[in-house]
């Protein structure tokens, strides 16, 4: 989040310290294209930027209008004028997209913003250009500009898209003076500008969809999940392997993934070289991690890990300390100006006096764990010294919602389910209901954004009368998403087609089945003594 907001006030700080210092090169740039070619001065277009979304840009005009006898534009190297090479050699055609920068539609740096019409002629990989803004200069301007092909292009905005940083940012914009200066990569090669982007050329063959592995961390009894994902495996059509670690050798989805491993507890000094050494040898590309403990050790370890070449589908640090801390949550979601239950640490209720019944939980818990209803300030006393560091809330009486909020690891939200949980064993919903709240969905979109979230994310609410109170946020994918699958959100299919290369036609948000029941029950895996023994052996 920090790099968005700080590289945002550089764009406000430059786009409007170089619009004043180039105010009269600007003004004298005008008036000679008025003189050679009259009006307008300016260039008008529409073009693709942040997530694909449409926006005007600003360009000073350098072709003169000019038709062919059928009253088609003649070529680009036909109408474009002696100011207008000059313009181009120079640069100096794209000084007013400072205030597309200034405006918040570009960035300084930033693959450049291409035509609304390329938008349907991406492959998923190519598209991936648009999860960052577009900006004047970029990776690709600044290795070749328009002497590249487009393929390379796209490569080079990707891997821009995958890398961006300040240092980055600023090593581009010192390249792009000294290419500026050196006159490079102005044309491309047979053209005085470049051919039109037409997408895959037809008959040739698709690009080979490459294997993905995925990894779940602590996966428990996630046997649902394991499940959804060898379904949508199937669903893509790609290769690759699920791996599940644990603590217990009798954790139920380690016998269902392709690869078990045991790992040494969470607070082990082992844990992250073992994790990480797990990630190298199964080759592992995304990270999921299944309980909330694991979020913040995952996050403080990002560098590590990923080393690796896996993806970490986790937040920040400073997101991961707000999620666990639910104190900070509550700060958090009343920052935003999100309706949340009222709340109090245990010195601040002599002042207050609230009025009962409360509800008390600990600040850093999980999974439902020393949660209680507070009657009267007899048990108030008691779970205040029983339930360790605890947060003391208003107690409303629900519903209560689950909302699995499904992002990509750029922070895309691609779903939000809500889910009406009816009844619940320790924190996990045994009968749930998908419902659908546009007040909840926007309220989960803002979360998202402010976290910001990577990868799936559950947000709770209860409702107090017909009205939503956000009062959780978990880092992880959520115990009750194998419901929001069968409504409709396949996200572990959209996910793998994305990683693996190939299409993927995510749904508008909000298209789900609403009024879809689960109903969650028993089941077991049986294990022999020598089975048992196995799967104790399944460490490095």
């Amino acid at each position: 989040m920090w790099f968005r907001v700080v590289k945002r006030a550089i764009d406000v700080a430059g786009s409007a310290a170089l619009l004043v210092l180039s105010a009269p090169l600007m003004l004298c740039t005008a008036a000679a294209i008025h003189l050679t070619m009259g009006r307008p001065v300016l260039f008008c277009q529409e073009r693709a930027g942040y997530r694909g979304r449409t926006f005007l840009l600003y360009k000073f005009r350098t072709m003169r209008q000019a038709y062919d006898p059928g009253g088609e534009p003649l070529a680009d190297g036909e109408r474009l004028t002696r100011l207008g090479r000059l313009l181009r050699r120079l640069s100096l055609d794209e000084l007013p997209q400072l205030w597309n920068v200034l405006a918040g539609t570009m960035s300084l740096v930033g693959p450049r913003p291409l035509l609304v019409r390329y938008l349907d002629r991406y492959t998923p990989e190519q598209a991936r250009r648009h999860d960052v803004k577009p900006g004047l200069t970029g990776w690709a301007q600044v290795h070749g500009r328009n002497a590249l092909g487009w393929d390379e292009k796209f490569r080079l905005d990707v891997w821009y898209a995958d890398h961006a940083s300040l240092r980055l940012d600023a090593w581009i914009l010192a390249k792009t003076v000294w290419k500026v200066f050196r006159r490079e990569g102005v044309s491309h090669a047979g053209s005085e500008t470049m051919p039109e982007f037409l997408g895959t050329r037809a008959g040739a063959p698709a690009a080979t969809l490459r294997d993905v592995n995925v990894l779940f961390t602590s996966a428990g009894r996630r046997v649902e999940l394991v499940r959804s994902f060898r379904a949508a495996y199937r669903k893509v059509g790609i290769a690759g392997r699920i791996v599940a670690v644990d603590v217990d050798p009798l954790a139920t989805a380690l016998r269902l993934a392709d690869r078990s491993y045991l790992v040494p507890r969470l607070d082990s000094p082992q844990y992250v070289p073992a994790l990480a050494e797990i990630l190298r040898r199964e080759r592992v590309d995304v990270v999921f991690p299944l309980i909330d403990p694991d979020v913040p050790v995952l996050a403080a370890h990002r560098q590590t890990l990923e080393a690796t070449g896996a993806r970490l589908a986790v937040v920040s640090p400073e997101a991961a300390a707000i999620c666990a801390d639910k104190w900070r949550t509550h700060q958090f979601l009343r920052d935003l100006g999100l309706p949340t239950a009222e709340a109090w640490l245990p010195g601040q209720l002599e002042a207050v006096r609230p009025e009962y019944p409360l509800f008390i939980k600990p600040r850093f818990g999980s999974a439902s764990q020393h949660t209680f209803k507070v009657n009267d300030r007899r048990q108030l006393t008691f779970f205040s010294t029983y339930v360790p560091q605890p947060i003391i809330e208003e107690f409303l009486p629900g519903p209560e919602i689950t909302n699995d909020v499904v992002c990509d690891l750029e922070g895309n939200v691609l779903a939000v389910v809500s889910q009406e949980r009816i009844r619940v064993r320790s924190g996990e919903v045994l009968v749930g209901k998908t419902i659908h709240d546009p007040v909840i969905t926007e309220g989960c979109l803002r979360i998202a954004e402010a976290l910001p979230a990577v990868g799936p994310i559950t947000v709770q609410c209860m409702m107090s009368g017909s009205a939503p109170r956000f009062t959780e946020i978990n880092a992880r994918v959520g115990g009750g998403v194998p419901l929001a699958i069968a409504a409709g959100a396949d996200w572990p299919a959209w996910l793998l087609a994305r990683w693996a290369g190939a299409a993927v036609d995510v749904p508008p948000l909000g298209s789900y089945h609403g009024g879809l029941y689960l109903s969650r029950f028993d089941d077991s895996l049986f294990l022999t003594e020598a089975e048992r023994e196995q799967m104790e052996s399944c460490h490095l």
